[in-house]
This record gives C-alpha cells, structure tokens and sequence, in this order.
C-alpha cells in the first residue's frame, strides 16, 4: 500500500479541484471545510460536505447533518437548507455554530485560484472554503 504524507495529500488535492470546478459543478464531490468566515478550520475538525442531487450531507465539528439543495449549483446559484442533525456532545462548539450559521447563508460558489471551492453570501462575500477529498473518502 502507497503511503503519502500529508503534503503529497494536500498538493494533490490542488491539481485535482481546478479539473472539478470547470467541469462546472460541484454535485457528487466530497468537500473537506477548511475555512469559514476566514478562519480556518483546525485540521482535527473533519468537517465536510457532499452535494447529490437534491441533497446535502456531510459533518460540522461534532454532528453529521442532512438538508436540501435549493437552485441549481451547476450555475453556481446555490442555497443549502439543514434540516436535520445528530445532536451529539460538542467538543468545539464555535467551529460547530460557525458551520451551520455559514451554511445557511450561502447564496452562489465559484472556484478559486488556489483550486478550492468557495461559498458565497448574497453580497458575493466567501463564507466558506471547500477543498476535495480524498477520492477514498469521497
């Protein structure tokens, strides 16, 4: 079994996201957070996200999470509605309230120079950054 460290894992992560945005979508990827409202998320987080169909799932900083696509992500218009989480202890509950506020206020994506993924506010304003997963974790 090949081992890569956890810079090969990040680098590859670069090459592939700008394949993936101008295929011009994001349905169907998994999406590692790794930042929102600029702050980054501490690696320990493992939050995520996936878009299929009309549905998103994924884990904030403690509880995994189920909604709804509204709009069309394949323009890059997109809306996300939680409807229903885990409610499971919380060891950091800042990174946990950040997620789901930020998730509920995305209005559109577009990809970024550095190959990730960024959510936007009505006003255009990134709000989350999204990197892909590893394609085992995808």
């Amino acid at each position: 079994m090949l081992k890569l460290g956890k810079a090969a894992l990040v680098a590859a992560a670069v090459v592939v996201s700008p394949v993936l945005a101008k295929a011009g979508t994001i349905r169907g990827i998994g999406w590692n957070i790794v930042e929102v409202d600029g702050r980054p998320m501490a690696a320990d987080v493992g939050a995520w996200l996936r878009l299929q169909g009309s549905t998103v799932s994924g884990r904030g900083a403690c509880n995994t999470f189920r909604g709804t696509v509204i709009g069309d992500p394949d323009t890059q218009a997109l809306r996300l509605s939680v409807d229903v989480t885990t409610r499971m202890a919380c060891w950091d509950q800042e990174s946990e309230a950040a997620i789901f506020v930020a998730l509920a206020a995305v209005r559109s994506w577009r990809p970024d120079q550095s190959g990730a993924v960024l959510l936007l506010d009505d006003g255009g304003t990134p709000i989350m950054r999204l990197a892909p997963r590893p394609p085992a974790e995808r």
